[in-house]
């Protein structure tokens, strides 16, 4: 399970963004009282300042399920730090691949994509993973970026690979 470091705000405001035309039903077990109709679908969900200026957007793209996350001007991405609990290990990939290590397996996460939208234009930001010291059985991870315009919101884009654990 993903994790946030205690620097997080702790209250996100959370945002449902994107309402899809189709609904879902969930009819699970034999407990008509916990089945589920009509369910609204949507295209992503926003946790507006899951750190002080910074929002974190998960949704799926291509089949693939992916987070950004938004730091917004003046904030400080050094804040940023995600942590995982029950795996088996972090590493960094020789590609930037961040290998979450599993008991049975492994889940990929794609380098980064760091980016800003600066006059109508995509400026690419050189960025990748950074891992912390592991503690406890919890495996600290961040961001390392180039220096970028503060002016300007910044988008850190890593990809799931969770094909990689199917079928495990």
């Amino acid at each position: 399970r993903v994790l946030f470091r205690s620097n997080a705000t702790g209250h996100p405001e959370i945002v449902a963004e994107g309402l899809q035309a189709g609904k879902v039903n969930y009819f699970l077990g034999n407990d008509a009282r916990k089945w589920r109709a009509g369910n609204a679908l949507y295209e992503s969900v926003l946790y507006r300042n899951i750190y002080c200026g910074v929002d974190m957007r998960f949704h799926g793209n291509n089949s693939q399920l992916e987070y950004d996350v938004i730091v917004h001007p003046g904030a400080d991405p050094d804040d940023i730090q995600l942590q995982y609990k029950g795996i088996q290990g972090l590493a960094i990939a020789a590609d930037g691949r961040l290998d979450i290590q599993l008991k049975n397996g492994h889940l990929f996460q794609k380098k980064p994509y760091v980016y800003q939208k600066i006059d109508g234009k995509r400026v690419e930001v050189a960025g990748r993973f950074k891992l912390q010291p592991a503690r406890k059985g919890v495996f600290p991870y961040g961001f390392e970026l180039a220096a970028y315009d503060t002016a300007h919101e910044l988008v850190i884009d890593p990809i799931w690979v969770y094909s990689t654990y199917l079928g495990g």
